[in-house]
């Protein structure tokens, strides 16, 4: 990782101690589930989470498994955006076809490296604290039918076969913190990125919701959200329909997947 992330990480675990915050101090998103038995559960997950964390002794990563756009294959962050990416997308894989190019070693920097390393430090630490209950991440793959196509994906941890993806934040959405310009970003996050991502995770892992884990870059909080996938699932196959409605882009997604 970089210089400054490093530094930058290796302060932010020498901070206090991690402190998790209950889904009901948050400000309620679209498709959070309120039912209390999974709200329980998430408190269960959350207080474990938070003293597995407060007992590592994992320091900063070394390294993380960066994420490389000149793929052979199609993911899941692939179908969170709009057909004219996607198209982008296809045609971007058809040129690395048969191909390797290169490993890519410049890191992203900034928040989206900061990303990166959280998602390896947690993958650490459940490795070094295995249980039957707990797993580290693991690919799944999304069936999207409406495009007759497989993507994969893979979400950052699992708890008794539940997805949990994690994603770090500035501060936790908190009713009595966030101001409304941060919540409104926050909200577009949320529908743009968060959901298709739960939605598409979810239904590759045989289920209608999963968890969300949010990451306060501040100060160490963190809270696990139990969300839905399905209402936000139907618009992205009501979009991916409408996709198959233009005979150009069908024509396309028929060369690529011919391929």
């Amino acid at each position: 990782i970089s210089e400054e992330s490093r530094d930058w990480f290796t302060d932010f675990i020498a901070q206090s101690e991690w402190k998790f915050v209950h889904p009901n101090d948050l400000y309620v998103m679209p498709s959070v589930i309120g039912e209390q038995d999974k709200i329980n559960l998430a408190c269960t997950i959350g207080i474990e989470l938070q003293d597995k964390l407060n007992s590592s002794d994992i320091e900063t990563p070394d390294w993380f498994e960066l994420y490389d756009k000149r793929s052979s294959s199609l993911k899941v962050s692939n179908l969170k955006f709009g057909k004219k990416e996607f198209i982008q997308k296809m045609k971007s894989i058809s040129s690395w076809q048969n191909k390797t190019p290169l490993p890519k070693v410049d890191a992203p920097k900034t928040v989206v490296e900061i990303g990166h390393v959280f998602d390896e430090y947690l993958t650490q630490v459940f490795r070094k604290f295995p249980t039957t209950k707990w797993k580290a991440m693991k690919r799944v793959v999304f069936e999207c039918a409406p495009l007759g196509i497989s993507v994969h994906g893979t979400p950052d941890l699992f708890y008794e076969e539940i997805p949990i993806e994690s994603k770090t934040v500035r501060i936790l959405p908190k009713q009595r913190d966030m101001n409304k310009k941060g919540l409104k970003l926050f909200r577009e996050k949320w529908q743009k990125n968060y959901l298709p991502q739960i939605a598409m995770y979810s239904s590759g892992s045989n289920l209608h919701w999963m968890f969300l884990l949010l990451i306060s870059r501040q100060n160490k909080e963190f809270s696990i959200i139990p969300v839905s996938g399905e209402n936000k699932l139907q618009q992205l196959e009501n979009k991916w329909t409408d996709w198959m409605s233009d005979d150009e882009f069908v024509e396309k997604l028929n060369h690529f997947k011919s391929q």
